[in-house]
C-alpha cells in the first residue's frame, strides 16, 4: 500500500503514528520498581524517569516466565503531566510505547537502552489476593 498526501490509493487514511513506526517502536508493559524521578533528556528537556521490570516470556509457552528485564522509560514532561506519571508509586502496572534510544551511563563509558515514551498508560497496583488454603469452602 502506498501513501500520498496522507491517504492510501484505496482511500484509507494514514495510521495515527508516524510512518517510521516499526522495529524501533516497541510497546513495553511492566511494573514500576521505584518512584518516578525528574531528569533531563538527551537535549536537556525535562522528563520523568520510570524504572520498569518486565517479564520475559517463553515464546513456545507464553504463560512461562523465563526471566525479568529492567527498562528505563523517559516520559516527556507534557505527557507525564497529562498522564499523572509523577503520582505513580512502586508496584503500578505501566504500558509505554515509543522509540528505543541509548544513554551514557555514569562515568564508565558504557551505554544503556531507554524507551522514549510517546504513549503512557498506567493502573494502580492490584490488591493482594486472599490466601486460600486447601481449596476453600
Amino acid at each position: 500500500m502506498s501513501w500520498r498526501n496522507g491517504r492510501s490509493r484505496n482511500g484509507g487514511t494514514r495510521p495515527p503514528f508516524r510512518e517510521a513506526a516499526g522495529l524501533n517502536y516497541p510497546n513495553v508493559s511492566g511494573t514500576l520498581t521505584a518512584a518516578p524521578r525528574r531528569g533531563q533528556g538527551l537535549r536537556g528537556d525535562a522528563v520523568v524517569l520510570l524504572a520498569l521490570v518486565i517479564p520475559v516470556l517463553n515464546p513456545e509457552h507464553p504463560q512461562e516466565v523465563l526471566s525479568w528485564s529492567g527498562w528505563d522509560v523517559e516520559v516527556p514532561s507534557p505527557l507525564a503531566a497529562r498522564r499523572g506519571a509523577e503520582d505513580l508509586q512502586e508496584g503500578h502496572a505501566v504500558l509505554a510505547a515509543g522509540q528505543i534510544s541509548e544513554r551514557p551511563t555514569a562515568g564508565n563509558g558504557l551505554r544503556r537502552n531507554v524507551l522514549l515514551a510517546e504513549l503512557l498508560h498506567h493502573e494502580p497496583p492490584p490488591d493482594p489476593p486472599g490466601l486460600v488454603v486447601g481449596g476453600g469452602s
